[in-house]
């Protein structure tokens, strides 16, 4: 995303966002879904596409089961 974007972003989810990029790990497992969460929601902020919105949040339930 790039900054102009990013500025755009409500603060709570910009806060969300740094928060959970120090709880991933080195590899994409389970370590990554808080983190996939929450960058997923910072993008729906954006751009309301709830079809993108709903393969991320799964995309991050099946990071939890790595």
């Amino acid at each position: 995303m790039c900054d102009t974007c990013w500025e755009l972003v409500p603060i709570d989810l910009q806060r969300e966002v740094y928060r959970t990029v120090k709880l991933r790990g080195p590899v994409v497992d389970k370590t990554w879904s808080p983190w996939w969460r929450a960058q997923a929601r910072a993008i729906h902020s954006l751009c309301r596409n709830d079809m993108l919105l709903t393969r991320e949040l799964a995309f991050a339930d099946e990071l939890e089961k790595r």
